[in-house]
């Protein structure tokens, strides 16, 4: 995986830590980072990483995963699976990784979707 975060309270720590991680991986790794998805921000503002949806209120963290994306996730790996582009294996695995993820939410809506339709 090459996505991470770093948190801390200070803005300055973070955008000196910036700089270094981009300087060891250009300059040792030789790699890049996309400047466009590299952002310092603040918790309380909320924010996306991996396809959920991070926010921090009341000292406690909310993570949700939009429902329009699930839905299309799915949907994705039914087409795949009936275009014989993917293994019943792969889609078995894809199914049930969404299954599982929601089965212990409070996101009923999700889980009620996959119990009803796989």
């Amino acid at each position: 995986m090459d996505d991470f975060l770093i948190f801390h309270h200070d803005k300055y720590y973070l955008e000196e830590c910036l700089i270094k991680i981009k300087y060891q991986l250009n300059n040792i790794y030789h790699l890049n980072i996309n400047e466009n998805k590299t952002k310092i921000i603040n918790t309380k503002e909320g924010f996306v990483l991996l396809g959920y949806y991070f926010k921090i209120r009341n000292k406690k963290t909310i993570i949700k995963q939009t429902w329009n994306k699930v839905q299309k996730r799915i949907k994705d790996s039914n087409d795949l699976y009936n275009k014989k582009q993917i293994t019943f294996s792969k889609y078995f695995s894809s199914i049930n990784n969404y299954r599982f993820t929601f089965k212990y939410s409070n996101n009923h809506k999700i889980t009620k979707y996959i119990e009803r339709n796989y």
